[in-house]
């Protein structure tokens, strides 16, 4: 018997028990997700709001994982950075590929799961995406008035393929969101870098990958690509607490850091979070690999 969804309030909702205060709900719309009591009996005001946790829902079932929604990580998602159009539309390509069990294979995608995994609230966007992709040679589409069946096209799976190849989804990494003045490129080679190897990781910063792609589009891949993010907090760049914010966003471990003497300036946002407070890089090395092989250990 279907039940009303704790995120959309739509009545297309199924409930499995739990221990605790937690509701687990798979909802045809947002997907399979947990929720804690408090969380939800929040409000979310507006479609944006239901989109981004939808979406951020979707993401997490993609790769198998059921996320947990709580009143301290919800605003954080909420208040993440809308996808683009191109995001969304990589979305549904990748999906329709996932659901392709035969070269040539017509996907149909006019689905509330569809909906929900590109951010959508109706057909119309799915076919916008559709549009979108076609136009690039990624699809083929297959219209009527009532349903939007995709396919794959060669270009398709070249680009799918590259991709895989490009973010390396079997290789564990670790986003570097810090300043990049010379004054603390040491610190990076030495005190994180190195570390990040150490423990059987590939640190990504932005300014060391060659890429064809805007450089805000490239940051926000790798973060959602990305095992953990560390976050310096030396020279308090704008880029450095908006990454950080948005790997939140995705449930993604942050490890805060700052050099001694910046500390102070840390905004009050972040200044309730553990930080590795550093002097030197071989104070920064240290305490960082104490920290990371405490938390994931060494791969």
């Amino acid at each position: 018997m279907s039940e009303l969804c704790k995120i959309c309030s739509t009545k297309s909702a199924k409930s499995n028990p739990v221990d605790g205060d937690y509701y687990e709900q798979f909802c045809e719309y947002c997907g399979h997700f947990k929720i804690s009591g408090s969380a939800a009996e929040t409000y979310l005001e507006g479609d944006k709001a239901i989109q981004k946790l939808r979406g951020h829902i979707h993401r997490f079932n993609a790769s198998e994982d059921i996320p947990c929604l709580t009143t301290e990580n919800i605003p954080s998602i909420v208040n993440s950075p809308f996808p683009t159009v191109a995001e969304r539309a990589e979305f549904l390509l990748q999906q329709v590929h996932l659901e392709t069990k035969y070269l040539g294979a017509k996907i149909e995608v006019l689905s509330k799961k569809y909906l929900g995994l590109t951010y959508s609230l109706v057909d119309n966007d799915i076919r916008f995406l559709s549009d979108y992709l076609e136009s690039e040679g990624l699809v083929q589409a297959y219209k009527s008035t009532s349903s939007l069946s995709l396919s794959v096209t060669p270009a398709g799976y070249a680009f799918i393929e590259n991709y895989k190849r490009f973010s390396k989804p079997d290789a564990k990494t670790a986003f570097v969101a810090m300043w990049f003045a010379s004054e603390v490129q040491s610190a990076y080679s030495n005190g994180i870098k190195e570390v990040i190897k150490n423990c059987g990781y590939e640190p990504i910063r932005v300014d060391e990958v060659h890429h064809h792609e805007k450089i805000d589009d490239r940051i926000l891949r790798s973060i959602r690509d990305a095992d953990f993010v560390v976050a310096d907090l030396t020279g308090h760049r704008g880029g450095v607490y908006f990454e950080a914010g948005f790997a939140i966003a995705l449930n993604k471990p942050v490890i805060w850091t700052c050099r001694s003497d910046h500390f102070g300036g840390a905004h009050f946002d972040v200044n309730h979070y553990q930080f590795i407070v550093w002097e030197s890089d071989s104070d920064l090395q240290k305490k960082l690999e104490d920290k990371l092989v405490g938390l994931f250990g060494r791969k």
